[in-house]
C-alpha cells in the first residue's frame, strides 16, 4: 500500500501541475480566445468522431440524390454524386487537421532546432545557416509548396513535407530572434562550467525559456496550414479524392456553383471558422499576461 502511494506520488504532483498551469492559462484568456478555444475543440472532437457520427458515406455515390438543396434529411444538401455534404464536411476535418497540425509540428520542430543552433553559435555557422532560411523566405509559401508537390508528386506524405519545409524558415528565424539575448545569461555560462555540451545547453537550458513564444508560433503556422491544405487541395495537389477535404469540395462543385451554391458554403465556412478561430487564440496567447508579441503569417 505504501509502496503504490509512493510510486504514484510524482506522477500525481506532475498531473496537478498539468492541470494548474492549464487553468492559469484559460483564466488569463480573454472572452473571445476561450469563445475560439471551444470552437477549435469542437473542430478536434469532428475530427476525431465524425466518421462514426456522419449521418451518411462520405464517399459512396447515390445518383437518386445528386444536388439536393439542404433539407431535414440532408442538412447541407448534396453534391453532383449525390453524396451528402454534411458527411463530407465532418469526415474532411480529420483530413485537414491531422494533416495540418503534423506538417506544422514537423515544420516547427525543425525551424526551432536551425533557429536555436544558429542563435548559440551565432559567427560565421549563424550566417550560413540564415542566408539558407533568407533563400526559402523570399518565395511565397503556396509557390514553394508547389515547387516540392510537383517535383516530389502529390501523396500525403508530401503534402505533409511541403507544408513543413514552408514553415520551417520562419520558425527558426522566430527561435533565433528569441534565444540571442538568452545565450549571454547566467544559466548558460553556469552551465559551461558543469561541463554541459553544446546540445545539453541548447536542448535543456534555452528551449525551456522560448516554450511560450514557440507554443504561439505553432498556433499561427497552424492557421495557415489549414489555409495552406485546402488552397492545394482546390488546384488539385492536396489530398487525393475520393478522401473528403474541404478544398478539393470546392473545387469539384465550382462549374455548379450557380445551381447548387451549398456545396461550396459549407466547406467555405467551415475553412473560415476553424482559421478565425485558431488565429483568435494565438491572439488572446499572445496577449496572455499581460505581455504581446508580435507575430506574422
Amino acid at each position: 500500500m505504501n509502496t503504490e502511494t509512493a510510486s504514484d506520488g510524482p506522477a500525481l504532483a506532475a498531473n496537478l501541475t498539468l492541470r494548474g498551469s492549464l487553468l492559469g492559462i484559460w483564466r488569463k484568456l480573454s472572452l473571445g480566445a476561450r469563445l475560439s478555444a471551444v470552437v477549435v475543440m469542437i473542430y478536434i472532437l469532428m475530427a476525431l468522431f465524425g466518421t462514426a457520427v456522419a449521418p451518411y458515406s462520405a464517399t459512396n455515390f447515390d445518383m437518386t440524390q445528386v444536388l439536393q438543396p439542404p433539407s431535414f434529411a440532408h442538412p447541407f444538401g448534396t453534391d453532383g454524386f449525390g453524396r451528402d455534404v454534411f458527411s463530407r464536411v465532418l469526415v474532411g476535418a480529420r483530413t485537414i487537421l491531422v494533416f495540418g497540425s503534423v506538417a506544422t509540428l514537423f515544420g516547427v520542430s525543425m525551424g526551432c532546432a536551425i533557429g536555436l543552433v544558429a542563435g548559440y553559435f551565432g559567427g560565421l555557422l549563424d550566417e550560413v545557416m540564415m542566408r539558407f532560411v533568407d533563400v526559402l523566405l523570399a518565395l511565397p509559401g503556396l509557390v514553394l509548396a508547389l515547387l516540392i508537390m510537383t517535383s516530389l508528386g502529390p501523396s500525403d506524405v508530401n503534402l505533409i513535407v511541403s507544408i513543413a519545409v514552408v514553415f520551417m524558415p520562419k520558425s527558426a528565424r522566430v527561435a533565433r530572434s528569441t534565444v540571442l539575448p538568452l545565450r549571454k545569461l547566467g544559466f548558460v555560462d553556469a552551465a559551461r562550467m558543469r561541463g554541459n555540451g553544446w546540445v545539453a545547453i541548447v536542448f535543456r537550458e534555452l528551449l525551456p525559456n522560448v516554450g511560450d513564444e514557440l507554443v504561439v508560433e505553432f498556433c499561427l503556422r497552424f492557421a495557415y496550414a489549414l489555409l495552406l491544405i485546402s488552397s492545394l487541395g482546390f488546384i488539385g495537389f492536396g489530398v487525393q479524392p475520393p478522401t473528403p477535404d474541404w478544398g478539393l469540395m470546392i473545387s469539384e462543385s465550382r462549374n455548379v456553383v450557380s445551381i447548387a451554391p451549398w456545396i461550396i458554403v459549407f466547406p467555405a465556412l467551415a475553412i473560415g471558422i476553424v482559421v478565425v478561430a485558431v488565429n483568435a487564440l494565438a491572439g488572446g496567447l499572445m496577449t496572455k499576461g499581460g505581455r504581446r508579441t508580435a507575430r506574422y503569417l
